[in-house]
């Protein structure tokens, strides 16, 4: 549920194909799948400019970004067409919304009239889970805000990864961007998980993996565990990023998630929920340690007095 712009740990792949093709009915010139960019062609060479459609994406100007790609070129085929492709949705989701504030660091990004229900009802509700999640993290909730976006209606992710939503980095606030939903109960529990996301992230200072991000959802209610486990966390890193949409795809995402649930329930087991939110706050002092060893491994070790092989080996232990 991660998306990083820019800083995309390495697993970002270039394809042939964006997730939403919103392209074609935001602006009719966009090229549509199949037709080369500048840059695929090699007349353009993409990557510098994509830092500064990346500077403007984590700032949350992305109309701007939407008007650097389409001045250049990029972001239509190849390297990062599901990267432009996200930040069209984005921008054309903002044409036609309204920004409504219903917490002091909570604010909603919609398109009213193509809500299912009340407005009003969802805002309600929203402030009460906003309240128990930032409860939950205690001291640790970071002071930063959160923007939900609800994507323009028929907007379809075809990712494996995303297509249930994403919470994204941004500055000054961080921002959960989900499909338009059919139920508030539906918003409800994908922003939870969303909401996990920014303030793990935060509280992190970016610095945790991505299976402890998810891990930490449990935080917010029980959920399903598998019974089979990785044979390391990179293995588990790699799987949680599957950007395909086969169901094959989809059931192993899931798969994934659930070995990061029955992780995430054995440490709250042996710690409660401070102890995981210790854990995950202390990556940030960690950040400032250079030393030999990743961050995750050495916040474990601090906070439960094992590395996540260790983790893993009490795992399968009978």
């Amino acid at each position: 549920m991660l998306f990083e712009l820019g800083h995309d740990r390495g697993y970002l792949a270039s394809g042939s194909r964006g997730p939403f093709r919103y392209n074609l009915s935001f602006l009719p010139l966009r090229a549509a799948v199949g037709t080369v960019s500048p840059g695929y062609l090699g007349f353009v060479d993409e990557f510098p400019y994509w830092n500064a459609v990346f500077e403007l994406y984590r700032k949350d100007q992305v109309k701007q970004a939407v008007d650097l790609m389409e001045k250049i070129g990029i972001g239509m085929y190849a390297d990062y067409a599901t990267a432009g492709d996200i930040i069209y949705l984005e921008a054309a989701t903002g044409d036609d919304s309204e920004i409504i504030r219903v917490a002091d660091r909570l604010e909603v990004e919609c398109i009213r009239e193509q809500l299912p229900f009340a407005f009003d009802d969802l805002g309600h509700r929203l402030y009460i889970e906003y309240g128990e999640v930032r409860s939950t993290f205690g001291e640790t909730a970071p002071e930063v805000d959160t923007l939900l976006s609800l994507l323009m209606s028929d907007a379809a992710i075809p990712t494996a990864i995303w297509r249930d939503g994403y919470f994204t980095p941004k500055t000054p606030y961080g921002k959960i961007c989900l499909p338009m939903p059919q139920s508030i109960d539906r918003v409800l529990e994908t922003f939870r998980r969303g909401l996990v996301y920014q303030f793990a992230f935060e509280a992190s200072a970016g610095q945790a993996d991505l299976w402890l991000l998810e891990a930490a959802t449990v935080l917010v209610g029980s959920l399903p565990s598998p019974s089979s486990l990785p044979d390391d966390e990179g293995q588990l890193n790699r799987a949680l990023f599957e950007l395909d949409d086969t169901p094959a795809a989809i059931e192993h995402l899931g798969a994934s998630r659930g070995c990061c649930h029955r992780i995430g329930n054995f440490l709250l087991d042996h710690g409660g929920p401070a102890q995981l939110v210790k854990c995950i706050e202390y990556h940030s002092v960690e950040s400032h340690d250079f030393g030999v060893g990743r961050m995750t491994d050495k916040s474990l070790k601090a906070t439960y007095g094992m590395c996540f092989d260790e983790l893993l080996a009490a795992l399968k232990s009978p």
